[in-house]
């Protein structure tokens, strides 16, 4: 489990599945634009995304507070800030009206450019921080 949230009517937990479900519908939402990928900027077929995802979006605490880190590919033209930070606020607005959680730090590391049908990986990442 990695949350537990408590009240006087009881208390609920949240797996990474979860938070991992609503990140996923968030990306579908760009649809061909924004791909969920590893590390190493390998994309992760939405068949096998709940399975695969342990390498795609990483999860820690800092002072009680939940920090998310996930890794994209974007579709060459996207604008890397613009989409980080969209996805952060969205991320983040989704979190907190579902599941009233609040979040530390939101990371979207960009690993790669999509161009057509390839995807580039690149040598070095971009990181927006929200």
């Amino acid at each position: 489990m990695l949350l537990k949230k408590e009240n006087e009517y009881g208390s609920i937990g949240y797996d990474k599945a979860v938070i991992t479900k609503i990140i996923e519908e968030i990306a579908a939402g760009y649809g061909d634009r924004v791909f969920i990928a590893n590390h190493k900027g390998k994309y992760v077929p939405a068949g096998k995304r709940h399975k695969d995802m342990s390498d795609a979006i990483e999860f820690s605490y800092n002072n009680e507070k939940l920090e998310i880190k996930l890794y994209l590919v974007l579709k060459f033209g996207m604008s890397i800030t613009k989409t980080s930070m969209e996805m952060i606020e969205k991320i983040r607005r989704q979190l907190r009206e579902i599941l009233e959680i609040e979040t530390a730090t939101i990371t979207v590391e960009v690993v790669g450019m999509a161009s057509r049908n390839s995807f580039r990986k690149s040598s070095s990442s971009i990181e927006v921080k929200g």
